[in-house]
């Protein structure tokens, strides 16, 4: 077996899939990402329903991908085409939902403070509080007060109309949470795709990938801000969660201690509200000179007119402004000395401005007057400045409309497609239902060879039939020339040839499926795939309907004719002491995310993810004293991630080609262990 370590032979990008049932949508792919080499093979293993067969089916083209893109040697051969303008786009309507729940945090947040203010002043200090004016009377005919020495459990609860306002402050922040995360993972995948896009396809303009680079990245951090600050929003809830199940429990001796606890930490979440509002604004703002350097062609005119509007004023307006308030100030009956400079100013812009020749004044230190004429502040001087470097990057070509018709990103045409079928096979599951019982062997294995006849129409297949021909002549036989070979002849040939190679005898091939073992069975699948002379073959869960006896049998024959044809696999298992045999690497898959991907006895010696763990415990040993020895680790991902909500995983390499997807705390645990 020979692996080519320099370049990929498969590469997956951003894999999706999804599934819908009753209206829901359920991922069963998460944006995976992985390279397969030419000539290696790599396991994929995980439980049942981790999404380890999903992939290998998307990868075929039998099951439709949501998002993302598989290559083939640098072509695309699945999914959809990278959409930098779709994807940003979507990352502002995300920071659109966000700006939303965090403003109608804010409404409820002040909802549930003016109730507990309520009933903090009647209680504690006998006071009426007005929540519209912020007045306080005195009770006078009652005394409401509840003293440390008063049962106050009573009087009080916890479960009121506040609380409802409460829990939907902390499901809007909740909600917020993920969002951001699913936007940093967006302008992560748009920062890895669009950086150093240029050399491969030198087309795109390198002042645009740097501009959209630059862009991106001020978004990106101003994201992380805002996630870092709705973190401390969330914790500051936990905190108040925590205060009112500790008041239900009642392990409160004052009602003043209780009152404090929670007034002190909710003026941080309400402050931390407030900021993380202006910051969503900004971040909008900062994203919409994306979505327009991203965009089309033919959106790209509206995108200019509408900046050009915030760069530009008319020349006629300024005139007329700058004379409306040029009068009001020889209106003065004694003008100020201030009055006098502002005067001095106005007057000499007009007669700059008049003596232009353009009807549109572009200059930003004149706009900057015009906006300070009408208070107009809406666009700051350095987002003049970006809006001004945002237009002339605007006329250039639309990267991606120029990505489309690269030679990366061209998708295939029904010619390549078919071209497809022979490259790329698959090995199925289940033997018994992935073969047509209305159909004998000999044409199962056969019709790939009907669909592709070059496949045995050829001279090395003819000569190959010569050469086995002439080499079992019987006494008084005629030798064979190539051109008196029937071609019929040549396909029977090789589809007995392949039978014998998977342990077969060429009297089967008048047998039908269920005439066989559920062992030959998987034999006639393979040389089904291998007829047709792949250098691609998935191979699903080749061995688990099988005895074990019979499963030897079957992996050693897959690493025969790996060795023999150089072939590329992608082997599906659950169990990892199967892959460790066969595989190369091997990736572990956990509810459709790859959570450890490493060289299969570095997986073996070194796990680092606890669920590779509870994998490898769950391995039985031969000896059944040291298999009740045994330690078996439970993965409870609850438990083990319960930060993931604050502190975002990455996939990380943690040593040479040992990637684990692991956040920062566990990053450091790895790397110092």
């Amino acid at each position: 077996m020979k692996i080519n370590e320099k370049e990929p032979f498969i590469m997956v990008r951003d894999l999706e899939v999804q599934f819908r049932a009753k209206g829901k949508v359920f991922k069963a792919i998460k944006g995976v990402n992985f390279d397969v080499l030419k000539g290696e093979t790599l396991g994929l293993v995980g439980e049942s329903g981790s999404g380890k067969t999903t992939i290998g089916r998307a990868l075929m083209g039998i099951q439709p991908i949501h998002d993302g893109t598989v290559y083939l040697e640098n072509n695309v051969i699945g999914g959809k085409l990278p959409n930098l303008n779709f994807m940003n786009k979507k990352i502002l309507d995300k920071i659109s939902d966000m700006t939303l729940n965090i403003n109608a945090s804010i409404v409820a947040l002040n909802n549930y403070i003016k109730s507990a203010k309520i009933t903090y002043y009647k209680y504690v200090e006998n006071k009426n509080y007005n929540p519209k004016t912020n007045e306080l009377v005195e009770f006078t005919k009652n005394d409401f007060t509840l003293n440390d020495n008063t049962n106050f459990y009573k009087k009080i609860s916890t479960n009121d109309w506040s609380a409802k306002q409460f829990e939907l402050v902390k499901s809007l922040i909740h909600s917020n949470l993920k969002s951001l995360i699913s936007v940093i993972n967006l302008q992560k995948r748009l920062i890895r795709f669009v950086d150093n896009l240029s050399s491969y396809i030198p087309e795109i303009d390198p002042k645009i990938e740097k501009s959209i680079l630059k862009k991106q990245n001020e978004t990106m951090d101003l994201v992380l801000q805002t996630k870092k600050l709705n973190n401390q929003i969330y914790e500051n809830i936990l905190k108040i969660e925590v205060i009112r199940k500790k008041f239900r429990r009642k392990e409160y001796k004052s009602l003043v201690d209780f009152f404090n606890d929670i007034f002190r930490i909710l003026k941080d979440v309400t402050l931390g509200c407030r900021k993380s509002s202006k910051i969503f604004l900004t971040i909008s703002d900062n994203h919409k000179m994306n979505v327009a350097l991203s965009s089309c062609k033919k959106n790209r005119q509206k995108q200019i007119q509408y900046y050009e509007s915030l760069t530009s004023v008319n020349k006629t307006e300024f005139v007329t402004e700058l004379e409306k308030r040029l009068t009001k100030l020889d209106g003065e009956v004694e003008m100020s000395k201030d009055s006098k400079a502002i005067n001095e100013i106005y007057q000499k812009t007009l007669n700059e401005i008049t003596n232009l020749e353009t009807d549109t004044i572009n200059e930003i230190r004149l706009v900057e007057i015009y906006r300070r004429l009408l208070n107009n502040d809406e666009v700051p001087t350095i987002q003049l400045e970006a809006i001004h470097e945002l237009l002339e990057f605007l006329k250039l070509p639309a990267i991606d409309d120029v990505i489309k018709q690269s030679k990366f990103f061209v998708l295939q045409t029904a010619k390549s497609r078919r071209e497809l079928k022979k490259r790329m096979q698959m090995i199925f599951q289940d033997p018994a239902a992935s073969l047509n019982d209305r159909m004998a062997v000999g044409q199962i294995i056969g019709e790939g060879l009907e669909n592709f006849p070059e496949l045995y129409k050829n001279d090395e297949s003819r000569n190959a039939y010569v050469e086995f021909y002439n080499s079992n002549l019987k006494e008084g036989q005629e030798a064979l020339t190539i051109d008196k070979v029937k071609d019929n002849d040549v396909k029977q040939f090789l589809i007995i040839s392949l039978l014998k190679e998977v342990g077969l005898l060429s009297e089967h091939l008048s047998r039908y499926p269920h005439e066989f073992s559920g062992g030959q069975r998987q034999r006639i699948g393979i040389a089904r795939a291998l007829v047709m002379h792949p250098e691609f073959v998935v191979a699903d869960e080749p061995i688990s309907a099988l005895d074990v006896s019979i499963r030897a049998q079957v992996l050693n024959l897959l690493k025969q004719f790996q060795d023999k044809f150089n072939l590329t696999y992608i082997f599906v298992a659950h169990d990892l002491s199967v892959v460790r045999f066969i595989a190369d690497r091997i990736a572990v898959i956990y509810h459709g995310e790859i959570v450890e991907l490493a060289e299969a006895n570095e997986l073996f010696n070194n796990p680092m993810h606890p669920y590779t763990k509870s994998l490898l415990t769950a391995i039985p040993l031969p000896d059944p004293k040291q298999e009740k020895k045994k330690i078996h680790i439970d993965y409870n991902p609850e438990e083990v991630h319960a930060d993931y909500i604050f502190d975002v995983p990455e996939f990380v390499e943690i040593t040479p080609g040992h990637f684990v997807l692991a956040n920062s705390r566990e990053f450091n645990q790895l790397i110092n262990k």
